[in-house]
């Protein structure tokens, strides 16, 4: 047992070995001890002009996804789980049962944690699912270490690093690592696919929520109560008169309207999660806000948490995904 325990650790010790040389060197040429990282250059740097290299000592954050485990069943699970008739259908797994079959394995996430520690980088922030691990360093580590250049590049208005080589990679972790994300600043250009505009206001993302939510239209107390017509250039599938949405309903109509008021099932003792898509810092007092309105129970800490992504509040000025966005 002690010789097989010495036998799995083979691969870990010659991938920190692989890491290690590679931060001695300045170029991703490719040897027997590793290979390259293909598709990670961002298609834009052809597009762009190089203006200079990125000061070494800037710090930048990175992040080395993993693989699934056993990705062809975990594509046949969810097939069968949404498939109704199936006999699989609807049973999902406990977080715990799904890593220990799907996430990677612990031995493999030590051994891109240790590697990436051992060429100086810090390590961040591991998921519960180990699908990624999230580290930073100086500008010059990564370029040791994976064999990239960094350089300014001017494209569209902005100034973004990049790298315009592939990153080398130990071969130990070729069958681990499937994309190293960080390398280049293409972050920043991303932007709202839709635009909406209210009134006269300039034009503001549609993915972006408004700081407080006023009717300024008409409303319907009930659907098709109050309708509107629409003018379209071209035909509108839905037709030309549509109602206006509903004004809004109290919890209390809402219970009533479904029956809930008449069920003796509150809830209590059982856990639920919300999945939302904007950080809003006040959002325990303004869901209590709303339930003193309403005469409802206030959440408080001992039944109420929240579960914030790390580096939230750490978005670089200028960057496009900020906490309050996607």
């Amino acid at each position: 047992m002690r010789y097989a325990k010495l036998l799995a650790l083979f691969p870990l010790f010659w991938s920190m070995i692989a890491f290690a040389q590679g931060a001695t060197e300045s170029s991703g040429a490719v040897t027997e001890d590793n290979i390259l990282l293909s598709g990670t250059v961002p298609s834009w740097i052809h597009k762009g002009e190089k203006v200079k290299a990125v000061d070494g000592q800037k710090r930048v954050a990175i992040t080395v996804y993993l693989h699934w485990r056993n990705e062809s069943e975990l594509r046949q699970l969810i097939e069968d789980q949404t498939t109704p008739g199936n006999p699989r259908f609807g049973q999902f797994l406990t977080p715990a049962r799904f890593h220990d079959q799907f996430s990677p394995s612990v031995t493999d996430l030590h051994a891109v944690e240790d590697a990436l520690k051992s060429i100086g980088l810090r390590v961040d922030y591991i998921p519960a699912s180990r699908l990624f691990v999230r580290a930073s360093g100086t500008v010059s580590q990564i370029r040791r270490a994976f064999g990239v250049s960094q350089d300014l590049y001017s494209y569209r208005g902005k100034m973004l690093r990049s790298h315009s080589e592939d990153p080398v990679i130990p071969r130990s972790l070729a069958g681990l690592v499937t994309y190293i994300g960080g390398l280049d600043d293409s972050r920043f250009l991303i932007k709202p696919a839709h635009f909406t505009r209210a009134g006269s206001a300039p034009s503001s993302p549609a993915l972006m929520p408004p700081p407080g939510y006023a009717v300024s239209f008409p409303c319907s107390t009930y659907w098709g109560d109050t309708v509107a017509h629409v003018k379209s250039p071209t035909p509108f599938p839905y037709g030309s008169d549509l109602p206006w949405m509903p004004c809004g309903y109290t919890p209390q109509q809402l219970q009533q309207a479904y029956g809930v008021n008449k069920v003796n099932e509150t809830g209590k003792g059982v856990r639920i999660a919300i999945t939302d898509l904007y950080y809003s810092t006040t959002l325990l007092e303004d869901v209590n806000r709303f339930f003193t309105n309403h005469g409802l129970p206030l959440l408080t800490h001992q039944n109420f948490g929240e579960i914030i992504p790390p580096g939230v509040n750490s978005i670089p000025a200028g960057d496009p995904c900020s906490a309050i966005g996607w």
